[in-house]
């Protein structure tokens, strides 16, 4: 059997009002899983299992690419407008020798990051 791994999957996803879907996400565990099935169910038949430690993180683009909001609003001392996202990271286990497979896969739901596995622990 393969050595599993604990790692952070970045899926192309574009979220509307990522930071709402975020916020639900964070107050139910069962909006947590319904998201992180919704965002890899692509990536049926990779043996991709969802873990339970956090919520689907929205990622956005940078200041210097064109065309997309940035976040100059939230300099403001009043509420700024939620913002969409372009993909969004979730927590997942899977087996080492599909990382490299899941990087080079092209459309949507591919890695459009590399894996960073997670440390339960720093040694010493």
């Amino acid at each position: 059997m393969s050595k599993r791994t604990h790692c952070l999957l970045e899926v192309a996803a574009a979220v509307p009002e990522a930071f709402a879907t975020f916020g639900a996400a964070l107050a139910s565990e069962m909006e947590t899983e319904r998201q992180a099935t919704d965002l890899i169910g692509e990536l049926a038949g990779y043996g991709i299992e969802i873990t339970e430690e956090s919520a689907p993180v929205p990622m956005f683009e940078t200041a210097d690419e064109p065309g997309l909001p940035t976040f100059e609003g939230f300099s403001a001392m009043s509420m700024a407008p939620d913002q969409a996202s372009r993909s969004m990271v979730v927590p997942v286990e899977v087996s080492r020798e599909r990382i490299q497979e899941l990087s080079t896969r092209p459309g949507p739901g591919s890695m459009t990051t590399p894996f960073l596995a997670f440390r339960d622990r720093v040694r010493r």
